[in-house]
């Protein structure tokens, strides 16, 4: 049995700014309903974390919630900010007291779970959620997803599939109740747990999800990279004062558009990722545009020493995306305090606000006017970065995320 909530005291009063910004969420029209600024929001859920943090001894509940997290049959072929935040989700929940692991289709069953919650929406999904539906387990995905016409359209192999792909996007824009297997999989699940209030939006505009089955939980970041050493990078690479380009080498990321952006900058240009499956032509022509310049270093381990060294030691953080949900390497990057540059698709001002500089994905000079607007005012904008980072670990750490994840499981388990 879970334990008995404490009773309200008064350090619990940032609880109804946070209920209202997550009602907020599902208001098309918030701004006129319901006065909430960003600041409230940051407060009350800075000062929420500080209560529930999970490295807080005293905060700790014991729970007898069992969940199984699952990402997908081919999560970790090529890991993505996805799998950390699968990852890191199960072993924060841990450290919550949640009896929280990875499920092993081989070896778990479904049955012995109390939640099974899904990262990503993938087509393999249905089958499980059904299975688990009929077992009596309370399911609910993490959608990581966006639906952008922009996106569609330059996204897609061709002209004639993109036309395609953008006639069903606007489509379903105008009728969300038009079957799909994305539909049946978003109806199928109990709750829904987006990144983002946009996010949230989009799945009932898009999919017809009714706003109660709807929980935003952000993506999350740790203090690691903020203490990262800035000669580690240097002493392996021999590089340092470069432009980092952190994720998998794949159209969505958009590397190849940032490379004719950057070309002639007389700044070395790293890439950290691996490159997707199915992508290996794209990467050919992302080589094949580079110049001396610029250097694929491949992924390193999101744990890794190096990579929070790569941040630490990097002049500029660019991540030109068609769009973000937001990406992992944007919140560390921000931690790091690193000049962060980023694609204003998706829901990425939700997270950073005016404190960060965006680009359009499809603008190559914007991307060069803001890589080297950032190189030309790194010294004077230390302060703006290091409040930056300062909020983003108070509102954005994964053990808040953690305890938020605890929250609705216990709301929506009968």
């Amino acid at each position: 049995m879970l334990e008995k909530e404490r009773k309200p005291s008064d350090t619990d009063q940032p609880r109804p700014i946070l209920q209202q910004a997550r009602l907020a969420v599902m208001e098309p029209n918030v701004s006129q309903k319901i006065k909430v600024t960003r600041n409230d929001i940051d407060r009350a859920t800075s000062r929420s974390w500080q209560q529930n943090h999970c490295s807080n001894e005293r905060s700790i509940r014991r729970s007898d919630l069992r969940v199984l997290l699952y990402g997908g049959s081919g999560a970790f072929q090529c890991p993505g900010g996805g799998e950390v935040q699968l990852v890191k989700t199960a072993l924060h929940l841990r450290r919550c007291g949640v009896r929280a692991k990875l499920f092993n289709p081989w070896k778990d069953k479904l049955k012995d779970a109390d939640v099974l919650h899904l990262f990503g929406t993938l087509p393999e999904h249905a089958s499980l959620l059904s299975q688990a539906r009929e077992a009596g387990v309370t399911t609910m995905i993490s959608t990581i997803a966006w639906y952008d016409v922009g996106s569609v359209w330059h996204l897609a192999e061709n002209r004639m599939q993109g036309l395609f792909q953008v006639g069903k996007f606007l489509l379903r824009a105008s009728c969300p109740a038009i079957p799909s297997w994305r539909r049946r999989l978003y109806h199928q699940a109990d709750c829904l747990l987006p990144n983002s209030i946009s996010e949230a939006k989009q799945l009932v505009k898009f999919f017809g999800v009714a706003r109660e089955k709807i929980s935003v939980i952000p993506n999350g970041a740790d203090e690691v990279a903020l203490h990262g050493d800035v000669g580690l990078f240097e002493k392996i690479y021999g590089l340092n004062k470069f432009v980092l380009v952190p994720g998998r080498i794949e159209p969505r990321k958009n590397q190849l558009t940032l490379l004719r952006a950057l070309k002639g900058l007389e700044v070395p240009v790293v890439f950290l990722g691996d490159t997707v499956p199915g992508s290996r032509n794209y990467e050919r022509e992302c080589r094949r545009l580079a110049g001396p310049e610029v250097h694929f270093l491949g992924r390193l381990n999101f744990s890794s020493d190096l990579l929070g060294s790569a941040y630490r030691s990097s002049s500029c953080v660019v991540l030109p995306g068609w769009f973000e949900t937001p990406s992992l390497a944007a919140l560390e990057a921000a931690i790091a305090e690193a000049p962060l540059v980023v694609t204003s698709r998706g829901c990425t001002q939700e997270y950073f606000g005016s404190e960060v500089r965006y680009v359009h994905p499809g603008h190559p000079w914007e991307m060069r006017d803001a890589v080297e607007s950032a190189l030309e005012n790194q010294l004077q904008e230390r302060e703006k970065r290091r409040l930056l980072s300062n909020r983003i670990v108070r509102n954005y750490h994964w053990s808040m995320v953690a305890e938020r994840c605890r929250e609705v499981y216990e709301k929506r388990v009968q």
